[in-house]
């Protein structure tokens, strides 16, 4: 079998790199693969310009660094794995660059979103990374913005022209990208789906513990693939969970809790706050937290067609959401209404943008009742500890939902359809009304066992039932920690370095300037299931969920202990001081201990 790995942004390596492996065990498994990739067409600005911290009006000096580094590690791979390899630009003729430079000179601001070729989307596909980049919820754009929509259209156009040939002239089986959401990937992806060859995404696992030591290889997106995810819950919800699972449901929280994960938008856990003293609640009152999402990368992946746009929604927007909680809680002195909003609609250390949204939530937050209050970003609270004090989340589309659950606390939503987790984690409320009279129940039910126990079979689905393994070392690039421990681990990683220059991977100079990367291509070991991911590929399977057979799924009759004793060492970690024990998570947790 054929498989074309397109692959433009090499400077990432976190990315490049598992992507051979991926790569590597394909070919071992008797596959032939071709990897395409870019040699400075998308020099102007590109992913992996962005990944480095550049915008579209940074320095051309510091852009041309990023395209020398790119084809630097592109070279590497290619010499160490000996990867048949073809260049973009090989595809593009003159021509081609000369229609491309027509299309955006003359292409007007009115007609750039619905500006397609051959029926593709092509205007829309070149929004997704700029709608992210300003966090953008409507289409309208400055100055600023605007160029920075062209620039994305012509790296969108060279992709278009490009993939028309390569898919011609090397008739692929199938086709492997890591991310297909990126502008210059979904082109190749639509086009694939055109022409019926089934395409795949790779992306490191969801585990934030050890991401990129596993990776997800799914048709399509990444939205598809949580939506497969969701689909198989009928028949995962009843399997139980085991402990490696659950170790790694472990592993993930503590990570989290940590809050300097890029990833994770909350801030580390506190010990010394108390949410009653810091928002002056009294004992009698319950606290109900409302945690917002931000629009932008729902709207994003709205504009280029791989979410759908929501047809029944119990409220049409956020801030009609809001705003009827505030009226609700103004007449329910007995509760207390904490509004989290979302973290990303600020400033934060992956965006220095602020959201057009935010700027709206303040007109409403203007006047407010004496039992609600606002949990702003530069609060510094973290979600998990405003978790130790809460009685009952409401929740909008955030991963806050699946992540209370599995504390137990009672979650309510009014929106299951834009959910990428199962809506059975959460009360769901299918009317204004039944928002209100489920909102009286979640809170009267309150904090339940059976809620944790789906929550952790949940994420056994979606952290560790569906990746593959691809390497115990390579994570270090998220915790340096593993290559500058004790003395023994400094010794190891130095001696593997070198081994990697002696053996001819990598020269001694790029050994000096790329540590990290020499000690990877030293300690490589092929994955072991590189059949299982051939068939996944070979046999158009949705992901390697579809490998598992019911019947093989081991009853764990433990499993109920198992989870009790995990969430035991969660909480040591969420509660290390003697003072905290009083907080409703502990107390319900303690006294669920007793119950083994």
């Amino acid at each position: 079998m054929k498989i074309l790995i397109y692959s433009p942004f090499s400077a990432i390596w976190t990315h490049s790199f598992p992507e051979a492996s991926i790569a590597d065990a394909l070919i071992q498994e008797g596959n032939e693969v071709l990897f395409i990739h870019c040699d400075r067409i998308f020099s102007e600005y590109c992913v992996a310009m962005s990944a480095h911290g550049l915008n579209q009006f940074s320095e051309k000096t510091d852009k041309q660094t990023i395209c020398e580094r790119c084809n630097e590690l592109r070279d590497v791979i290619n010499s160490r794995f000996k990867f048949d390899s073809r260049k973009i630009e090989s595809y593009l003729s003159s021509e081609d660059k000369s229609s491309i430079e027509r299309i955006i000179n003359s292409l007007p601001y009115e007609s750039f979103e619905s500006f397609q070729l051959n029926g593709i989307p092509l205007g829309r596909i070149a929004l997704y990374e700029v709608l992210l980049q300003y966090k953008k919820s409507d289409l309208n754009f400055n100055e600023k913005e605007w160029e920075s929509c062209k620039i994305n259209l012509r790296n969108t156009l060279y992709s278009y022209f490009a993939s028309l040939k390569i898919l011609e002239r090397e008739k692929p089986d199938r086709i492997l990208i890591y991310n297909t959401l990126y502008a210059v990937n979904q082109t190749l992806k639509v086009i694939g789906n055109q022409k019926d060859i089934p395409v795949y995404f790779l992306h490191a696992g969801e585990n934030l513990s050890n991401r990129l030591s596993t990776m997800i290889v799914s048709l399509n997106t990444t939205f598809e693939y949580r939506r497969e995810l969701i689909s198989k819950w009928d028949q995962f919800k009843n399997s139980t969970c085991t402990q490696v699972e659950a170790n790694s449901v472990k592993d993930h929280f503590l990570t989290l809790f940590q809050g300097k994960h890029f990833l994770a938008y909350s801030q580390p856990v506190q010990s010394t706050i108390s949410v009653r003293e810091f928002f002056k609640i009294s004992p009698s009152q319950k606290i109900i937290v409302a945690t917002m999402s931000s629009y932008d990368e729902r709207f994003a992946g709205e504009t280029i067609g791989e979410l759908k746009k929501p047809k029944s929604l119990i409220f049409n927007s956020q801030i009609e959401w809001i705003s009827e909680l505030i009226k609700y809680f103004k007449n329910h002195p007995d509760l207390f209404l904490i509004i989290r909003v979302h973290p990303r609609e600020f400033p934060n250390k992956r965006e220095g943008v602020r959201s057009k949204h935010s700027l709206e939530l303040e007109e409403i937050f203007n006047e407010l009742p004496n039992n609600t209050a606002i949990n702003w970003p530069t609060d510094n609270l973290s979600i998990y500890d405003l978790a130790k004090e809460t009685d009952l989340f409401l929740n909008a589309w955030s991963s806050v939902g699946e992540e209370m659950s599995l504390f137990g606390i009672p979650v309510l939503i009014y929106s299951p359809e834009l959910l990428l987790y199962p809506a059975e984690l959460n009360y769901v409320a299918t009317n204004k009304t039944d928002y209100f009279e489920k909102l009286c129940i979640a809170l009267k039910d309150g904090l339940s066992f059976e809620n944790t126990k789906k929550a952790f079979r949940w994420y056994a689905l979606r952290l560790y039932k569906p990746v593959f393994k691809i390497s115990n070392d390579f994570h270090h690039h998220e915790d340096p920690t593993l290559l500058s421990g004790n003395f023994l681990q400094k010794l190891k990683a130095r001696f593997v370095s070198k081994k990697s220059e002696l053996f001819g991977l990598v020269s001694q100079d790029f050994k000096r300037r790329n540590f990290n990367y020499s000690y990877d291509l030293g300690s490589y070991k092929k994955m072991k299931d590189g059949a299982g991911l051939t068939s996944v590929i070979t046999n158009k399977l949705a992901t390697k969920l579809d490998l598992i057979k019911k019947d093989e799924l081991k009853v764990n009759r433990r499993e109920e202990r198992e989870i009790r004793d995990t969430m035991n060492k969660i909480l040591s970690v969420l509660f290390d001081l003697d003072f905290e024990k009083d907080k409703g998570l502990y107390k319900f947790w303690n006294d669920n201990k007793k119950m083994k």
